[in-house]
């Protein structure tokens, strides 16, 4: 089994989502803050697990069915 990384589709790979811009107390400069997305817990990308044939074929005999349609 490999394990196989893709880009969140939620944040677009970039870890937050809403970003806001909040003025800070002296009225001329701002600050960003940033909601971490909880699809990919700010990691910017998912992962899935990819079988091969011979695994796939080794998980369907386990669970009992033969892998014919």
């Amino acid at each position: 089994m490999k394990r196989m990384q893709v880009t969140c589709g939620n944040c677009a790979g970039c870890g937050y989502v809403n970003q806001k811009f909040i003025p800070n107390n002296d009225g001329k400069t701002m600050r960003i803050e940033e909601d971490i997305c909880n699809e990919c817990n700010g990691k910017g990308y998912t992962e899935y697990a990819v079988f091969s044939i011979e695994e796939a074929e080794a998980i369907l005999k386990h669970c009992g069915l033969d892998g014919s349609v």
